[in-house]
């Protein structure tokens, strides 16, 4: 029952766990074709190239879906990812089922999650090259371990929803891979941001909050290519963090911080981003971290940080920081966890 695959290409199911992998459609460039301007790799990292029906594939897409609407809407801006990317893609798009008691009752299971993806190759026809990857277990495990398996590049995936009901609980399952997948990019899409979506003007601006430790300056080479390929402009924000209640009249609040030093300690990673062609400004705030981040990022299209989790030298334990954002900011992440 497994669809023979493109040559080169990794495994199909979970090894150990039953599943079907089929060939995708979409073999052109058409509409992302390969920009002129050689854009860099905001996404993907150096290693050899992959042959798939003797064209170099040189980045690898996971796109997990749970069959709803609102998990689809990743595929807007991915695409317009893969276009100012500029180079051969393969984007693997994946669902998981839950285990099947018999055979008899895994098969209709596999045909239908099968008939969904091919639906789902369609709309990335002319763009890049797809397979589809049927698993069953635990959605956010089986995410994880195909991106191992598969040595992917980026996972682009929605996270919640304001409304609709989703099979895998989307929040949770964003956020179960946010704490895991480590060395990868994590585009994670709320589907409440997209509406009137333009994708030839998507991430003109991107906010990247910063701490000041060297695990969250991680993600500026990231930031310095995806702002030469959507041609944005940065800005680097750093909060000072502030609790109220440590602070004996509001009054006070004001004399605890100087923005301008803040501000200041930020002047040596935007000033190598100048130096790169972008265009960039900095701002500082003082407060909870994430809701200032929450908060500034209405004003942007985008938002790329790192996190490295709770043991780090983080003054921000950007693990709590980031998984907060996922949960409430409405702008597109593109977050690295540092390993």
């Amino acid at each position: 029952m497994t669809a023979a695959r493109p040559a080169g290409a990794g495994e199909g199911g979970s090894r150990g766990r039953p599943g079907r992998v089929s060939n995708g459609v979409g073999r052109g460039r058409g509409a992302c074709e390969r920009r002129a301007d050689g854009a860099g790799p905001f996404f993907g990292r150096a290693r050899g190239l992959r042959s798939l029906d003797r064209k170099e594939v040189v980045v690898r897409v996971l796109v997990p879906l749970d069959r709803s609407e609102l998990s689809e809407q990743v595929l807007a801006p991915l695409q317009a990812c893969l276009r100012a990317k500029g180079e051969d893609a393969e984007v693997l798009l994946l669902t998981v089922v839950e285990p099947a008691g018999t055979a008899a009752e895994a098969d209709p299971a596999l045909d239908e999650a099968e008939a969904y993806l091919q639906g789902a190759a369609r709309r990335l026809e002319g763009c890049a090259a797809t397979r589809s990857l049927v698993r069953r277990g635990d959605p956010a495990e089986e995410i994880l371990s195909c991106a191992a398996e598969e040595d992917v590049d980026l996972v682009a995936m929605s996270t919640h929803g304001r409304t609709g009901v989703s099979r895998w609980l989307r929040g949770s399952v964003a956020e179960r891979v946010l704490r895991t997948l480590e060395g990868v990019p994590l585009l994670l899409v709320n589907p409440s941001s997209l509406e009137g979506f333009d994708a030839a003007r998507c991430f003109r601006s991107v906010l990247v909050p910063l701490d000041g430790s060297a695990e969250a300056n991680r993600i500026l080479p990231r930031v310095q290519e995806l702002g030469a390929s959507f041609g944005a402009e940065v800005t680097l924000l750093r909060v000072q963090p502030f609790a109220p209640a440590a602070v004996p009249s509001p009054i006070l609040a004001p004399s605890l911080w100087d923005p301008r030093k803040v501000e200041k300690s930020l002047e040596p990673q935007a000033e190598r981003l100048r130096e790169a062609g972008l265009t960039v400004r900095v701002e500082a705030r003082i407060g909870d971290p994430a809701a200032e981040i929450v908060d500034a990022a209405v004003e942007h299209d985008l938002v790329a940080m790192t996190t490295h989790g709770r043991s780090g030298p983080s003054r921000w334990w950007f693990g709590s920081v980031a998984e907060q954002v996922v949960r409430h900011c409405d702008c597109p992440l593109f977050v690295l966890r540092s390993r």
